[in-house]
């Protein structure tokens, strides 16, 4: 029994060295694309996000574009504007809109990685805790290698950031025992996590499941009130 362990653990070994060099090689490449090539993080919508703050309809300029993204040098990174975030979620980009667009695609890159390390943090303590190490630092690294991760971070996508803030909503609700709950802020992370709202608003049934009530109701009282507001 003792040879057999020895034997999957060693070549546990020789998976995780080769996975941790392409893990690598993905993450250079991500941010290499992200912000090393032309229209690099091009679903950013750092260009939304400006005109918004700009009190220029982005939604207008999707719909029947006037040609001010070509004058205002936005054409260049992100190609035509394309709004399709709720105003009260495109406001979450409007401090990034105060650097000029290749200092706010760097930031980006920057606010996804972190959010990649949430990611593993979070999931190794409220899913695999009893998962051995080198197991989990496989499907880490596998995550990491991964198309779809690299593409996450190469286009400037928003699933990341949304699913770190999803999780973030999970470990202060409580839910995993892990911490104790504290369903305000939880709420507040979860109204975050639906930028990606395509991927964290079905998750967030799991809060109905769970009996997490309060968690939802503030998430959405967030969204009812600042949109709106964020419209006018």
């Amino acid at each position: 029994m003792k040879t057999r362990e020895k034997k999957i653990n060693a070549l546990l070994n020789v998976i995780l060295i080769f996975l941790i060099l392409f893990a690598a090689v993905s993450v250079l490449q991500g941010v290499r694309n992200a912000i090393g090539t032309v229209r690099g993080s091009f679903d950013f919508q750092y260009d939304s996000a400006l005109l918004f703050r700009l009190k220029i309809n982005p939604y207008d300029e999707s719909l029947n574009p006037t040609g001010i993204s070509e004058k205002m040098g936005l054409f260049d990174y992100y190609d035509k504007v394309e709004t399709n975030q709720f105003p009260s979620l495109l406001a979450i980009l409007v401090p990034l809109t105060y650097l000029n667009p290749f200092a706010a695609n760097i930031a980006w890159v920057i606010i996804n990685l972190i959010s990649t390390v949430i990611i593993i943090v979070l999931s190794r303590q409220l899913f695999f805790k009893k998962i051995n190490k080198k197991a989990f630092a496989v499907l880490v690294c596998c995550m990491l290698a991964g198309t779809g991760w690299r593409n996450n971070i190469g286009n400037g996508q928003h699933t990341i950031f949304s699913f770190a803030f999803f999780l973030i909503a999970l470990w202060l609700s409580g839910i995993s025992g892990t911490k104790k709950r504290k369903a305000v802020i939880s709420g507040i992370a979860l109204a975050l996590s639906y930028f990606k709202y395509t991927l964290t608003v079905p998750l967030a049934l799991y809060f109905i499941y769970k009996k997490r009530y309060k968690e939802l109701v503030v998430s959405v009282l967030i969204h009812l009130i600042a949109t709106p507001v964020c419209a006018w």
